[in-house]
């Protein structure tokens, strides 16, 4: 079942990027003369602004395909992950004139922006996809899933880990070509897609407390330096000296798993059959090392990966009808997972 809870995070974030997002359009009060709620992209438009994180224009248009300033995209930020302790000192072209003064020093004592290595911030500068993947993935603590895929367009290599990182989540998707442009400008559009899945009403959804990459101070630097402290997660409780109740845990969620297997479709059973083998691993290897979060994931991420491959394989139909079976499991089971991994299932 650890195996399952794993996989369950990534598919609680691909699902609330689509599924809960597009039902959640046709629950808002506002509308936009230039955006299409029945999009993926609108949708989280939609979401973000019912959510108070974004406002439209003030002439009925929302302008999806305008850029982003860096100090917008730190205000957002902010107001995602409800960040509102501020930074003692902050950067040498922000001052109280200027709009987003309190929303940068935020963002700054967050953790997640360090500004240039000339001590300046350029917020009125355009935040490129790279930047916003680095903010996201140090703010976010997703997990350091494994990516082979070639990138065939140029990143910057100060954004290089952090990039991958978010691809790996499947926050962000290549585009045509495997290209990801990511040092061109992000969209209002695109912003509101990267950020949609992580909000929800009257809170922010954390998908786990995975280890944040530690940073590079290099190239133009908006990545500049460090690792996160900012935003995290729900702290998981240390089960390393408690195997025997991990263990006796983990059985039952391997017989609620087998005995529930035969109404999963033949594809789905792939996936099923995944998280069986890896409690069947966990459990032989106990006597080896103390069961945690930490050391599951470094002796079974390429399991991991493999399940969440097959996940992402399934169209959008089949991830929903996946995650709809699995969260029918029994609440027990459940109430472990959520416990052992600091995660929120109930987005499900």
């Amino acid at each position: 079942m650890i195996k399952k809870s794993l996989i369950i995070f990534v598919i609680t974030a691909m699902l609330i990027s689509s599924f809960s997002i597009s039902v959640f359009a046709t629950e808002n009060k506002v509308t936009y003369s230039d955006v299409d709620a029945s999009t993926s992209e609108g949708a989280a438009i939609y979401k973000l602004t019912e959510n108070g994180i974004v406002e439209g224009n003030g002439d009925g248009t929302f302008a999806p395909k305008n850029s982003v300033t860096r100090a917008e995209f730190c205000k957002m930020v902010n107001n995602v992950w409800k960040y509102t302790e501020k930074a003692d000192t902050g950067f040498a072209d922000v001052n109280g004139s200027h709009w987003y003064y309190d929303h940068v020093l935020i963002g700054k004592k967050a953790g997640y922006i360090q500004g240039f290595e000339d001590g300046t911030f350029r917020g009125e500068n355009p935040v490129t996809r790279e930047e916003a993947c680095t903010f996201v993935c140090r703010v976010a603590g997703l997990y350091d899933l494994p990516y082979t895929k070639n990138i065939n367009d140029a990143v910057s290599d100060w954004a290089m880990p952090y990039v991958k990182k978010v691809l790996a989540n499947g926050f962000i998707k290549l585009e045509t070509g495997d290209t990801l442009r990511a040092t061109e400008n992000m969209t209002r559009g695109e912003v509101a897609s990267l950020l949609a899945p992580f909000v929800k009403a009257d809170a922010v959804v954390t998908p786990n407390t995975g280890t944040v990459v530690g940073g590079s101070a290099g190239g133009g630097g908006s990545a500049g330096g460090g690792g996160s402290t900012g935003g995290g997660g729900p702290t998981k409780k240390d089960y390393t000296s408690e195997n025997a109740t991990v263990v006796k845990n983990l059985k039952i969620a391997r017989n609620e798993l087998s005995s529930k297997k035969s109404t999963f479709t033949a594809p789905q059973q792939e996936i099923i059959a995944v998280m069986i083998d890896v409690i069947d691993s966990v459990i032989a290897d106990k006597a080896d090392y103390k069961i945690s979060t930490s050391a599951i994931y470094s002796r079974y991420s390429e399991d991991i990966s493999e399940a969440v491959s097959i996940f992402k394989s399934f169209d959008e139909e089949g991830q929903g009808l996946f995650v709809s079976k699995i969260s029918q499991l029994d609440s027990t089971v459940f109430n472990f997972l959520q416990d052992f991994f600091g995660i929120d299932f109930s987005d499900i």
